[in-house]
């Protein structure tokens, strides 16, 4: 990525006599900001897959869901999103395909697991029914 200073009217002159220092300058940060983000978006992208799975795990299972999984799974999002060092809304912008699955999940999403709860029983009430 090649930057040139444009110089226009207003800072023109002021400008023109930083000339190269302010070229490297602006390199050096940009560069610099590049290696910080493709540090972080290294980790992330380690992490990734065994997030994606847990979730997967958790979501599909049939039976009733435990607060202690689902507290589990809250606590290791988080902790994986830590060690990217990357706020969530950072590593959305990243990843955004995977933090669409992810970033419900970063909360504590209870009333979804809540309402898988609620069907279980529902379901479970009326296989049984019959011996009740």
């Amino acid at each position: 990525m090649s930057l040139r200073l444009q110089t226009n009217n207003t800072v023109g002159p002021f400008m023109a006599c930083l000339g190269t220092n302010v070229n490297l300058s602006l390199h050096f940060l940009i560069r610099s900001y590049q290696d910080w983000a493709q540090n972080r978006v290294d980790k992330l992208d380690a992490m990734l897959p065994e997030m994606l799975q847990r979730i997967a795990l958790f979501s599909n299972k049939s039976g009733y869901l435990r607060r202690s999984e689902h507290h589990e799974l809250h606590q290791f999002l988080n902790d994986g999103l830590k060690d990217s060092e990357l706020n969530p809304e950072l590593a959305a912008t990243f990843r955004p395909r995977s933090f669409e699955k992810i970033s419900p999940w970063l909360g504590e999403h209870q009333a979804w697991v809540e309402e898988h709860n609620q069907q279980w029983l529902t379901q479970q009430s009326q296989k049984w029914s019959s011996w009740f």
